[in-house]
């Protein structure tokens, strides 16, 4: 029989399942399931509360498969993963120097200043005042002189 050699895939999860679920996907498909089994044996038993038996199984499955299977934004990173980065996007501190305000232990006193310095000194401003040529040293109008 020939064998034929693969590129390995970094981007996938193995297959372990049958070949069809990862190991992440089988332990939320089943703690999903469970959880809706422990869910529908808490409710009463009768004609009506079968229906909610049913919805109680159905809801954590359904978010179960959605958190297995789906994927979600432009990335098509899965959903777990979204919002673990959602959350820690949240918990991070911001500048906002616009606004005034600056998170406690941000003590520079112009935030961003590293990046207007190599930006000014890749435009071509010279420490004199003279900018780029078509641009006027000292006020006015940049388009015309006036």
């Amino acid at each position: 029989m020939k064998s034929y050699r693969m590129p390995v895939s970094l981007n996938e999860e193995d297959k372990v399942f049958g070949g069809i679920l990862s190991a992440r996907q089988f332990l939320i498909l089943t703690g999903s399931l469970v959880v809706g089994g422990a869910i529908a044996m808490m409710l009463p038993s009768g004609l009506g509360a079968a229906v909610l038996k049913v919805a109680g199984v159905l809801l954590p499955g359904g978010l179960g498969a959605v958190f297995a299977f789906a994927r979600v934004g432009p990335g098509q990173m899965r959903p777990d993963q979204y919002l673990v980065l959602r959350l820690v996007s949240r918990q991070t501190p911001r500048d906002y120097p616009w606004r005034g305000y600056r998170p406690p232990g941000r003590d520079r006193e112009v935030p961003g200043l590293g990046f207007w310095l190599w930006f000014l000194a890749a435009a071509g401003v010279k420490k004199d005042g003279a900018g780029r040529p078509g641009f006027p040293r000292r006020g006015g109008h940049p388009r015309r002189d006036d």
